[in-house]
């Protein structure tokens, strides 16, 4: 039979919601989710048919069927009884410890009708909601101070936090390895989360390279952090590089961690230790020009060759585009950026941040040159240094690198700017890659932000919205004088 009449004979929508078994679904669960269940139903066996995989058209009860089994996994919260024969009394995987019969009376009553959670009953105004339980629990437990949390991992977390601040922890690794169990769990169906099938779009995931981490401990029956010591760390005497916070603190050298606050003043911090393939390794330059070398040698350390030819070219060719490309046609590779046309070369770099210390690393294979930037805090990108040093290496001048001009010709926007003979005024001040245009007066005054849609040495255009219309602010460059274009003015700048 054609697939055209068999697609024909699946039973229309409305069809299956008059079966029992939609009938009996819409009595428990809402008439749209049980519809929509129904249309993805139909589509599968759409699909079937189109792709040859099937050759029967399902009855309105099939259909009906085959959506209940959705909604019963992806929607209802089907959650059997069970008898714990693990040894385990409180299992996580089922159901932690029991509530006796009073405690869920005493649960369905309080959750049934309002009651006093944040409020203080007798003055009337906003308390806190853990205020009943912590005078309950320190009765109980003799404790000075007591709150709950909704799991453990946020009560480690707490009394770590606690108890434990700046000192050394000893963790199981059995714990570490439920860590990504639990990242695992967390993920099972982020595949109906995702826009893109892999290899369409690139998107950026510190957990995937946590679950490579766990990919290689199995594979190689060790830690993710003694592989990389004895794989790579110390084939390339790298000896200053480190997971480990007990090497940072006897480390003469260590620089102190700092987070940058709202008003720009540095705040010193710590390091997010207990990361691992996710961005917990610490070093230095100097390690990190070693490492760069070794790529510039074509995976040859001293004479001895630690990685195939082959494997370098899988890392440096890109994979998948990278989205907003700076120089043109940019894609990831394994771990590193490619960019194919860097001032003519091919410049593979990575760059990243854990807030508390931002690094990047670069090197360009034809001209055999590297650079590593490090910093103990977030600010200027620091893959933006390592261009520009590249650049200078190459005996470039940095100033053709587009972020050098963007960055230039923005600081030349900046001023004030007056229409014919003074009539009126506005400042041009800059917020990020974009700008202000400020106005004000005696009864009023504005502040609008404009975000760059083309950028020349001699032109510039910026646009913003405002009541559901594109505004445009254009700015010809001619030498010292700058002209605005902005909504029917004409300004200069003056100062």
């Amino acid at each position: 039979m054609e697939k055209q009449s068999l697609l024909r004979q699946l039973p229309a929508v409305h069809e299956v919601l008059q079966t029992e078994t939609a009938q009996k679904l819409m009595r428990e669960l809402p008439r749209t989710v049980v519809t929509e269940a129904v249309r993805k139903t139909l589509d599968k066996f759409r699909q079937q048919i189109l792709s040859g995989d099937g050759l029967e058209v399902p009855t309105p009860e099939q259909v009906a069927q085959q959506a209940q089994s959705v909604l019963w996994r992806e929607v209802i919260p089907l959650m059997p009884r069970v008898i714990n024969a693990t040894g385990i009394i409180v299992h996580t995987g089922l159901g932690r410890s029991l509530l006796s019969k009073r405690a869920v009376q005493r649960l369905v009553e309080v959750a049934t009708r309002p009651c006093a959670l944040e409020v203080d009953e007798v003055t009337g105004e906003r308390s806190f909601r853990d205020l009943r339980v912590e005078k309950l629990l320190c009765l109980l437990t003799g404790a000075e101070a007591a709150t709950v949390v909704n799991n453990n991992a946020a009560a480690v977390l707490l009394i770590l936090n606690t108890l434990a601040e700046g000192r050394e922890v000893i963790v199981s690794r059995g714990e570490l390895v439920e860590i990504v169990d639990d990242l695992k769990a967390f993920m099972s169906d982020a595949e109906n989360w995702a826009v893109a099938k892999p290899g369409e779009r690139f998107f950026y995931l510190n957990e995937g390279y946590l679950l490579l981490g766990r990919a290689i401990e199995v594979a190689s029956g060790k830690s993710y952090e003694t592989f990389v010591k004895e794989r790579i760390l110390e084939p390339l005497d790298m000896t200053r590089t480190t997971f480990r916070r007990e090497d940072i603190a006897s480390d003469p050298d260590w620089a102190t961690p700092y987070v940058i606050d709202r008003d720009g003043k540095q705040v010193p911090s710590r390091f997010p230790f207990g990361i691992s393939a996710d961005g917990g390794l610490i070093s230095t330059v100097l390690d990190l020009s070693n490492y760069l070398r070794f790529y510039l040698a074509r995976g040859r350390w001293k004479g001895v060759r630690l990685v195939s030819p082959e494997s370098l070219e899988q890392m440096e060719t890109p994979h998948i585009p990278l989205p907003s490309p700076l120089f043109g046609e940019e894609g990831y590779g394994f771990g590193w950026s490619v960019y194919p046309n860097f001032l003519g070369h091919k410049l593979i770099a990575h760059s990243g941040s854990v807030l508390v210390h931002t690094a990047f690393a670069g090197y360009i294979p034809d001209a055999g040159i590297g650079v590593a930037v490090l910093a103990n805090a977030s600010g200027h990108p620091l893959s933006q240094i390592g261009m520009v040093t590249l650049a200078t290496m190459l005996g470039e001048d940095p100033e053709t690198l587009p972020f050098v001009r963007h960055d230039k010709l923005l600081e030349k926007l900046v001023g004030r700017y007056e229409t014919y003979k003074g009539t009126m005024s506005l400042q041009v001040s800059r917020k990020g890659d974009g700008v202000l245009l400020e106005t004000k007066g005696k009864l009023l005054e504005s502040s609008v932000p404009f975000l760059p849609e083309e950028i020349f040495d001699t032109y510039a255009r910026f646009f913003t919205i405002q009541h559901s219309r594109k505004v445009v602010a254009e700015f010809l460059v001619d030498g010292e004088k700058v002209t605005l274009l902005y909504e029917r003015y004409k300004l200069v700048k003056v100062g």
